[in-house]
């Protein structure tokens, strides 16, 4: 956002510093439902330190058979490290490294048959090897078993068999399957709908950390999806949301600041907050300080700032802004 349209707004708020820039990565889904849009889609890669000091220290171990130095040297074939990159040969040694019941092995192999790496995607091998590396305790292969089964990808479809290996991976703390679990129950999927359930594995999988995720937790309170209205909760999540930058949860806090929803009306802190996510370019944010500065609402009247705002939010397409603009422009 053009930084000239703050200036004037920075000298009503002497006291404290209201432009808070922080990268982060956009939401741009509102939540309705549940969290459907944090499923982890892609494959973790193991990342090793390669001890041997070269390709042939790794060779001579592997040979010997020594199943992390086969994982090592497998993993130095399929990047390019150290040796010209060969898929084939990185997938023998990954084989032969994995029928060790070395962990990381059995993963990087089922990613190379997931993805087609070195040959065509092999649904059925990769499951074969996520299956091992599951059974073998590795926690987010027992979440990928689990989404093969749910859809019936490299093995028949047994949503029953995907309900038992998202539980037990969730119950390890993995918030895909936490998400996914919480997707189940409030969508009434394999078990009875409950919504309490559901709140009650997304919010093991927000305490994690996912600020996107507790943007929509908090959306759930605060639009009383299927749960009582909750404003109090509805700020807890916005809070810990807002705090990593995450600019629809900023703007949400503002709002409720503004409206005195679950606290009392503070209209500096709606201001503050409203800063916040005006600075991303968040239109909304942008409207309604727009809109404080036009009314005199808890700040000094400024028509010219006010216009300024409201303009910018429009030429970005917010409807609202542009409704509110031709108004304002009229003679």
């Amino acid at each position: 956002m053009n930084r000239k349209i703050f200036a004037k707004s920075r000298i009503h708020t002497q006291s404290i510093n209201l432009i808070c820039l922080i990268i982060i990565s956009t939401l741009v889904m509102s939540c309705k439902t549940s969290s459907d849009f944090y499923h982890q889609s892609s494959i973790v890669s193991f990342e090793v330190p390669l001890t041997p000091s070269s390709y042939k220290d790794a060779l001579k171990e592997a040979k010997a058979g020594n199943a992390q130095h086969q994982y090592i040297l497998a993993y130095m074939y399929e990047h390019g490290d150290r040796v010209r990159r060969n898929y084939r040969k990185a997938r023998k040694w990954y084989q032969k490294a994995a029928e060790q019941n070395h962990t990381a092995a059995c993963v990087a192999i089922g990613r190379m048959y997931e993805n087609g790496r070195g040959s065509r995607i092999r649904h059925e091998k990769a499951f074969y090897y996520f299956n091992k590396a599951a059974g073998l305790g590795h926690i987010f292969s027992q979440y990928l078993i689990a989404e093969m089964y749910m859809n019936g990808r490299g093995v028949e479809k047994n949503p029953s068999e995907a309900m038992y290996w998202y539980e037990l991976s969730a119950q390890q703390g993995l918030a895909s399957s936490q998400i996914k679990i919480g997707d189940i129950y409030a969508k009434g999927e394999l078990v009875k709908c409950d919504y309490e359930k559901a709140m009650n594995w997304y919010t093991k999988a927000g305490e994690q950390g996912d600020a996107k995720l507790q943007y929509n937790i908090g959306e759930i309170y605060f639009q009383a999806y299927k749960i009582p209205k909750d404003y109090k909760k509805a700020l807890y999540w916005f809070y810990k949301s807002a705090k990593q930058g995450n600019k629809q949860a900023q703007f949400k806090i503002g709002f409720m600041n503004e409206k005195g929803l679950g606290l009392d009306i503070n209209y500096k802190q709606a201001h503050d907050w409203y800063m916040k996510s005006a600075q991303q370019d968040y239109t909304k944010a942008q409207l309604r300080l727009g809109l404080m500065y036009l009314n005199g609402i808890g700040i000094v009247k400024d028509e010219a700032l006010a216009l300024k705002l409201i303009k910018h939010a429009a030429e970005q397409g917010d409807d609202k802004a542009k409704e509110i603009l031709e108004k304002l422009l009229l003679p």
